[in-house]
């Protein structure tokens, strides 16, 4: 059953970080073409303060089984599941395919969605997953 529903789940995730790529494009109107600062909790804490994404559960993939945070409440890296990229950098600046935002691994089996810059979301499968996988470790490591 959970292999039956795992297609459904990665749908709601490409979903979730779609309405957060919009937040993130609201905000970054707002300021300047600048994305938020600093990490995932950093940056949608500032989106969710800033009342650009007020829902807590839009932050947790579904494929997880975490518990978003209450709403009002400080979020935690526990109750976020995606990894931001976009660490204060100029939207404007940015190449429309790079990735800011994307699941953490383990979130899916060998897969995970990622969203990028110009908007769209994009499963990626094996291989892809794997080197995106790679490079975010890589440019952690910098």
């Amino acid at each position: 059953q959970g292999c039956v529903r795992e297609p459904a789940r990665r749908i709601s995730c490409a979903s979730n970080l779609k309405q957060i790529g919009m937040a993130l494009a609201y905000y970054s109107n707002d300021f300047g073409d600048m994305l938020p600062p600093g990490n995932a909790v950093e940056a949608l804490s500032l989106i969710r303060d800033g009342n650009y994404l007020t829902d807590t559960k839009l932050f947790i993939c579904p494929s997880k089984r975490a518990t978003p945070c209450p709403n009002g409440s400080a979020l935690t890296e526990a109750s976020i599941s995606y990894i931001y990229l976009g660490a204060g950098r100029n939207l404007k600046t940015l190449s429309p395919n790079e990735i800011i935002l994307m699941d953490k691994s383990g979130n899916h089996r060998n897969y995970g969605n990622a969203l990028y810059v110009d908007g769209h979301v994009e499963g990626l499968k094996g291989d892809a997953w794997a080197t995106a996988m790679k490079a975010l470790e890589k440019n952690a490591a910098r």
